[in-house]
């Protein structure tokens, strides 16, 4: 296992948390999520997961989901 950071601007509150946790928790390699948020730049998302992501495939998972967010390594 191994840990992914990446970097998620436009999240403005729990709620996008919630959505974005969600989101990439139910991703098949995805054991955990957590997020430090920054309503006023890019919020920290840690990835714990069995194999890599690549940031269009979260980015990607992110606006199925409905999110508009800004996806970049951290």
């Amino acid at each position: 296992m191994s840990e992914q950071i990446f970097a998620i601007s436009g999240m403005h509150c729990n709620s996008c948390v919630m959505g974005v946790t969600e989101a990439l928790t139910a991703l098949e390699p995805v054991r955990e999520v957590s997020v430090d948020l920054d309503p006023k730049g890019a919020s920290t998302v840690r990835v714990l997961t069995d194999s890599m992501l690549s940031v269009e495939e979260v980015h990607d998972t992110l606006v199925r989901a409905g999110g508009d967010f800004a996806v970049a390594a951290g």
